[in-house]
C-alpha cells in the first residue's frame, strides 16, 4: 500500500505510531487504522493535525480514497458472487 499522508507526516516528525497517537489524543491501534486508510481519520483530530503541518486538504484526499477503494473492492466481491452464481 502507498503512503498516505499521516504516514509521511509521522516519518517527517521522526514519530513512531505509538508517539503520533499519543500526541493526537488516539489509541496506538485507532492510529495505526487511520494511518493504513482503513478507517477515517476523526475530525476532533483534524485541528492537531493542522497544527504538525497536514493540511485538512490531503486528510480528506486520504478518506475519499480510502472509501473509493473501498467501494471499488465491494464491486468487484458482488459481481465475482453474482457470476459464481451463475456458473453453477
Amino acid at each position: 500500500m502507498e503512503n498516505g499522508p499521516l504516514k509521511g507526516l509521522r516519518r517527517d516528525l521522526g514519530f513512531s505510531q505509538a508517539e503520533m497517537a499519543t500526541a493526537l489524543g488516539m489509541s496506538t491501534s485507532q492510529y495505526n487504522r487511520a494511518e493504513k486508510g482503513f478507517t477515517d481519520i476523526p475530525r476532533r483530530v483534524w485541528p492537531r493535525l493542522g497544527e504538525l503541518g497536514l493540511p485538512v486538504q490531503d486528510i480528506l484526499k486520504q478518506q475519499e480514497d480510502f472509501k473509493a477503494r473501498t467501494t471499488a473492492r465491494l464491486v468487484e466481491q458482488i459481481k465475482e458472487s453474482v457470476i459464481g452464481k451463475r456458473r453453477k
